[in-house]
């Protein structure tokens, strides 16, 4: 570690330099800290979809975005599809999926505003009275930014908050 000089031929000079380099430490040692927040998972079944074709149906509380979608079928013929509503005071949107007994995770990237409704249903194109059995479908909904609630702490405060959590969880 070397020695830093301080320049300045009268008291006032030294204490201005010194207020220089100090500014410049604390720029080197100011921490970020980032948050995550998750996604929130909206998920739903449907036993058979001859008799109640209605896989989900939700309402959401706030602005956001659906980013994914997952679904599977435990039976269901070549034509079966999973067709998402989202319905608003703007409109409706709709898009159809391809129901399959393999899971089947894909990117939707769907924005949706307070108060904007979801539903989920089966549409079996077939001749077959029993339908699609055992449908499952889950959705990752993220917040909208002007929702989410900010809560600011000192790097400290940051650190003491973690120990605590992490000597809970080992208690």
């Amino acid at each position: 570690m070397s020695l830093i000089t301080i320049n300045g031929e009268t008291t006032e000079q030294k204490f201005k330099h010194l207020e220089r380099i100090l500014q410049r430490f604390s720029r080197r040692l100011h921490k970020t800290i980032i948050g995550l927040v998750p996604a929130s998972p909206i998920f739903g079944y449907c036993e058979r979809s001859a008799k109640d074709p209605i896989v989900l149906r939700a309402i959401f509380p706030a602005d956001g975005v659906i980013t994914q979608a997952a679904m599977r079928a435990e039976e269901c013929g070549k034509n079966a599809r999973i067709r998402v509503d989202v319905r608003s005071g703007d409109g409706e949107f709709s898009k159809s999926f391809s129901l399959k007994a393999k899971a089947v995770v894909q990117e939707v990237n769907f924005s949706v505003k307070a108060g904007d409704s979801l539903e989920v249903w089966v549409v079996d194109i077939s001749d077959d009275d029993k339908g699609s059995l055992g449908v499952l479908v889950g959705f990752l909904y993220q917040v909208g930014m002007k929702d989410l609630t900010s809560v600011k702490f000192l790097i400290d405060q940051f650190e003491t908050l973690i120990e605590e959590n992490q000597d809970a969880s080992e208690s």
